[in-house]
């Protein structure tokens, strides 16, 4: 029985912004009445279930500490600011959901860490293209079987143009076509990630 695994901080940002607008006589965002946003999470959450067929689900918010800003302090630094209803939608799909809370890592790290032959990720961030196995895309409402030889190929051609929307700087020069064009170059695609950081930044 197939479980689909909902990555939950994407129905927070979705569902809060949809749910605020600006008033046009004062010039200041308001959210809408909590209950009319809480009832769009819920329906939002429900028609991601109901398309993935799927009886059994699990839901992932990322919590705090995230190991990465310890990498790089700027991370994420270029993302719009959280929605005003942001903490209660959380607390809904904790309370509503039993989502669970991640902390030191993100929610699509625990995603793609709890991916079997039996789960579906339902999610829209391509990063979670690295991982083996099923995908529900559900803006673009697509199903989508990646192979471990896709998932690996992300990886590497990711680990050479960065993720501009996570502030990821990647080498200068190599976009993704050039990227692409690279690996199809190579077999080793580990050894050419070490060799063009080598040619990039003058370290062995």
């Amino acid at each position: 029985m197939v479980k689909v695994l909902l990555d939950a901080d994407l129905i927070v940002y979705r569902v809060g912004f949809a749910s605020q607008k600006m008033n046009e006589e004062t010039g200041l965002v308001e959210a809408d009445p909590l209950p009319h946003a809480l009832h769009s999470c819920k329906k939002y959450v429900d028609s991601i279930i109901d398309a993935t067929g799927c009886s059994r689900y699990a839901l992932f918010l990322t919590g705090k500490d995230n190991f990465r800003y310890k990498v790089r302090a700027d991370y994420k630094a270029g993302r719009a600011a959280k929605p005003i209803l942001y903490e209660e939608i959380r607390k809904y799909l904790i309370e509503r959901y039993k989502a669970t809370v991640f902390d030191k890592i993100e929610a699509d790290d625990a995603l793609g860490l709890s991916q079997t032959d039996d789960t579906i990720i339902a999610s829209v961030d391509k990063d979670l293209l690295m991982v083996e196995g099923h995908h529900y895309n559900f803006v673009k409402n697509e199903f989508k079987d990646v192979t471990h030889e896709e998932g690996n190929r992300s990886f590497h051609q990711q680990m050479l143009t960065g993720d501009k929307v996570d502030n990821i700087i990647g080498l200068h020069g190599i976009g993704e076509k050039k990227a692409e064009k690279l690996l199809e170059e190579h077999t080793d695609w580990p050894e050419l990630i070490v060799d063009k950081y080598v040619e990039h930044f003058g370290y062995d």
